[in-house]
């Protein structure tokens, strides 16, 4: 029979173990000690001295867990040095892991401010354009990271709603069309615009290696959408660090670093755009930098800063909190 070999940590029990496992003791000693040898057998409530590792069944009946998450970001945008306006997002949604690298996210409320009623009707669009993402089944790899969207038919269906409300929201027909020009491709094939979205970066930011307290080591990389170079997305790598760990319970960042060869893409950009308006000289940085509160590998909190900035010029920045509640 198949096993998993659980490596005994500092403070466990039989009690927690079998817990961890949806297992009673009883059934956690039987199991271990008919797959092990002699010597390794238990048969009392402790855990010998000499046992390091417990051999556990690995066709376990893994207990669901969800979490939910209230999410507020703050984002000022820009024209160049003119701040044009500023939005408050928050999200209540709900985490739960369906199994292995498989989780359900759903959106459960979110309210929008905006600082210009001007943008009034923008915002109506804004949610209707959030609800074919309002729940998603997201499959990731051992390494923390998305990998593939499952229900993208179901995605696709509800977009396809969204677009026969979209003519009766506005009587703007140009804008209309170009909404939903964009949002085929997204709506189709929705996993490059999940991975280039912020909040599902922070909220899937990968493992960080919790044994190297201290230790800088290199995080994942990722596209993510530029204010400034509409349309276009920005390559980031991350490096993570363990600041602190104590116990169940870590302090962890991520600092993003903008990849050399984007530079040249953005440059060439810059120059059909921008070069006129702010001169020959280009100095472009974009980058997102998030500290992390985890307690058993499960987001606690998480603030996280997003800045773009041209030739020492804000293009926009926002501000993300999220709290486990």
């Amino acid at each position: 029979m198949d096993f998993i070999k659980y490596k005994i940590e500092k403070g466990d029990t039989l009690e927690s173990i079998a817990e961890k496992f949806n297992k009673t003791v009883n059934e956690l000693l039987n199991f271990h000690n008919s797959n092990s040898v002699l010597t390794q057998q238990m048969n009392s409530e402790h855990i010998p001295i000499h046992i390091d590792t417990i051999l556990i069944n690995s066709n376990y009946e893994k207990l669901k867990s969800i979490h939910a998450y209230r999410i507020i970001s703050e984002n000022e945008y820009f024209n160049f040095k003119n701040l044009v306006y500023s939005t408050i997002n928050e999200i209540t949604i709900e985490i739960e892991e369906l199994a292995d690298h498989k989780y359900f996210l759903s959106q459960k409320s979110k309210v929008v401010k905006c600082s210009s009623p001007h943008y009034d009707n923008y915002l109506v669009l804004l949610s209707l354009l959030d609800q074919p993402f309002e729940d998603i089944v997201l499959i990731t790899d051992d390494s923390g990271r998305i990998r593939r969207i499952e229900n993208q038919n179901e995605i696709k269906e509800k977009w396809n709603t969204v677009k026969k409300n979209l003519a009766e929201s506005t009587d703007d027909k140009e804008v209309v069309n170009r909404l939903i020009k964009d949002g085929d491709s997204v709506y189709t094939n929705s996993l490059p615009h999940i991975l280039a979205n912020i909040q599902y970066n922070l909220l899937y930011p990968g493992n960080f290696n919790l044994n190297n307290v201290g230790k800088i080591s290199e995080g994942f990389s990722t596209k993510l959408y530029s204010s400034l170079f509409s349309g276009s997305k920005v390559l980031l790598t991350f490096k993570n660090r363990v600041v602190e760990k104590n116990g169940d319970s870590v302090i962890a960042e991520n600092k993003s670093f903008l990849e050399k060869e984007n530079i040249k893409i953005l440059g060439e950009l810059y120059n059909v755009s921008y070069r006129e308006l702010l001169g020959p000289n280009f100095n472009y940085n974009f980058s997102l930098n998030s500290n992390y509160n985890l307690k058993d590998n499960i987001i606690v909190n998480c603030t996280a800063d997003f800045t773009e900035n041209i030739n020492d010029t804000i293009v926009a920045k926002s501000r993300y909190q999220i709290n486990k509640i």
